[in-house]
């Protein structure tokens, strides 16, 4: 009965009318019963989902996509449910968030693995009933979005299901630094980043302040007197270091995506100081105005094709979101 709420057209999808439509009246009680207190095999059904999936749609050349996606909710009691950004509306309201990760190639996509965000507020004594209640298991502990999205990247790529050549991700994700250094070996980022996000076109000299005699001596290197302060990543874009070209991105439901798209070698700039090695920083501007930009740590030869390929890779999981 749930499974079949699920798959209809009913606008709610919660399990009172799910029962109503299905079973009646008297079955509301025990079809709640049944959700909230036996036990699904979560994993084993998840990987069932991933071994079904692989076949059809693994390549070596694909992507691992991850992003948030939220579900606004009127109540408090439902878990992890609080007041955060919601993507959805764009504005910060009362929901329940989700890591999740996702896989697209040339031939299709899917979504692989989820997870609850739970907000630092209901591991507090306050929420103590609020979890007894949804019975959120006894060892869970807080975890940032960016740490429960390495978690489930680690555990996708263990399974050896899904090869792929790149790692996707929006701006909450690809604006960490730790988050991208500690991806997996052997994948390359293609990481979008904010306007403002900032980068060295060269590499800068840096020296460490001079020891004045009190205090701690400095450990933390500043930049040379002279040498160019960062730029953000806007400000690049409307330079004259930009070579912009004309390209079909990919072939859309309204017909082909164009776009003018640049890229340049530089070093993402952390706290006013350049990382140790530059990277890609990919530009693209669409036929309605809105341009993007992203980072990738691809190697200097790789070919503009390709990133052009990776940068309409992500999408997909937005349109698993959708569906």
């Amino acid at each position: 009965t749930y499974l079949s709420g699920l798959m209809s057209n009913m606008p709610a999808k919660s399990v009172e009318p799910m029962a109503l439509e299905f079973l009646g009246e008297d079955d509301v009680r025990s079809l709640q019963r049944f959700m909230k207190t036996y036990h699904w095999d979560h994993e084993a059904m998840e990987l069932k989902n991933q071994i079904l999936l692989s076949p059809l749609i693994a390549d070596p050349l694909g992507m691992i996509n991850v992003d948030s996606s939220e579900f606004v909710k009127k109540g408090k009691e439902s878990v992890g449910v609080s007041r955060q950004y919601c993507g959805a509306i764009g504005k910060v309201e009362n929901c329940q968030s989700g890591v999740f990760v996702g896989y697209s190639s040339e031939k299709g996509y899917g979504l692989l693995t989820g997870r609850l965000y739970m907000p630092e507020i209901w591991f507090s004594q306050e929420y103590a009933q609020r979890r007894k209640d949804n019975w959120v298991p006894k060892d869970l502990t807080f975890q940032t979005k960016i740490e429960i999205a390495l978690e489930l990247i680690q555990q996708v790529a263990r399974t050896t299901l899904f090869p792929a050549q790149w790692i996707g991700c929006d701006a909450t994700f690809g604006s960490d630094a730790h988050f991208l250094k500690s991806l997996p070996e052997g994948l390359y980022y293609f990481a979008d980043v904010r306007s403002d996000a900032q980068a060295f076109l060269k590499k800068p000299k840096l020296k460490l302040p001079p020891y004045l005699g009190r205090g701690r001596k400095p450990k933390r290197p500043r930049l040379s007197p002279g040498q160019p302060q960062p730029k953000t990543v806007a400000m690049l874009a409307r330079s004259g270091k930009c070579r912009w070209e004309s390209v079909i991105l990919a072939e859309g439901a309204k017909g082909p995506i164009i776009a003018k798209v640049t890229r340049l070698r530089v070093y993402p700039a952390r706290n006013g100081l350049p990382q140790e090695d530059s990277v890609w920083l990919f530009i693209r501007t669409t036929a309605d105005g809105k341009t993007k930009f992203s980072l990738s740590n691809a190697p200097v030869d790789m070919p503009l094709s390709e990133m052009c390929k990776a940068s309409v890779m992500r999408w997909p999981i937005e349109q698993c979101f959708e569906e």
